[in-house]
């Protein structure tokens, strides 16, 4: 059996959640309808850096030598995780 990988968005309105679980069961039941099983689905929780996490990073951009390149890159993902 081949394995595809997708990545899902979800949009709520605030207020509303969702568990993993109640995912996994709502697309796993839309894949069960012609043929129970076939398709096996798995979902993963969404990760987020901790608040810690993105002060060490911060730090590190502030007051570490690092060359200009090497800045960008970084400053590009503090931000990219940021949004997350």
């Amino acid at each position: 059996m081949k394995k595809e990988r997708y990545i899902v968005e979800i949009e709520m309105p605030d207020g509303d959640a969702a568990s993993s679980t109640y995912i996994h069961d709502v697309i796993q039941s839309d894949c069960d309808i012609e043929d129970e099983d076939r398709w096996k689905v798995s979902v993963k929780e969404y990760w987020k850096p901790s608040k810690e996490q993105m002060d060490a990073l911060d730090s590190t951009l502030q007051y570490s030598q690092v060359s200009h390149n090497s800045f960008e890159y970084l400053n590009s993902l503090y931000n990219d995780l940021k949004q997350l």
